[in-house]
């Protein structure tokens, strides 16, 4: 016998408030959650963390910044968080780093397979480790460009100096690597 999944959308009116959503996520028992950073720091200030409640499995956090203080509130957490790092142009998913007692800072972590990324300085050269740079993507994840935009597409999706014949998507993220091989978001280098 197959178990069977159920997809939840709740409706704006219900994840406008974290204390009806919360209450949604103990009736219907969701067992995953996908959500963006805002709402899960107004979900863990309303109480899904508190172990007497039904508690998601697994909870994605992506489509923003994760801030330090959720960080630290979801690394002591039962709930297995992730943070989910990656822009459209890339299929949404790039990185994942899981939110735990092992990883005191925010990290976006390590790519998905089959995802290249790069920290470049403004010479599309590596930078070294600890240092503030660019971020690029390439892989199978990435797309092929904006829509009837040639023009920013040229300017976006670059040659991947490091593998002949290929495209990398230049984010507009500045990141680092640390000594361990994460990745850390830093900032914008744009508005």
């Amino acid at each position: 016998m197959a178990l069977g999944h159920t997809l939840h959308i709740y409706s704006d009116q219900v994840k406008q408030d974290a204390f009806s959503l919360l209450d949604s996520i103990q009736t219907d028992k969701i067992d995953t959650l996908a959500v963006a950073p805002s709402l899960a720091t107004q979900l863990v200030q309303a109480g899904l963390c508190e172990t007497q409640r039904h508690q998601p499995k697994l909870m994605d956090i992506c489509g923003e910044p994760v801030p330090p203080s959720l960080w630290e509130a979801l690394r002591s957490s039962s709930i297995a968080s992730h943070n989910i790092y990656g822009p459209t142009e890339f299929t949404v998913y790039a990185t994942s780093e899981q939110i735990s007692d092992k990883t005191p800072e925010v990290e976006i972590g390590k790519p998905f397979a089959n995802t290249c990324v790069y920290i470049l300085d403004q010479n599309l050269q590596p930078v070294p480790i600890g240092v503030n740079g660019e971020l690029y993507l390439a892989g199978d994840n990435m797309s092929s460009g904006y829509l009837n935009r040639p023009d920013i597409t040229a300017s976006r999706f670059v040659a991947n100096p490091f593998m002949e014949g290929d495209v990398m998507y230049m984010t507009g993220d500045i990141a680092r690597w640390s000594a361990q091989g994460q990745l850390m978001f830093v900032g914008r280098c744009d508005n």
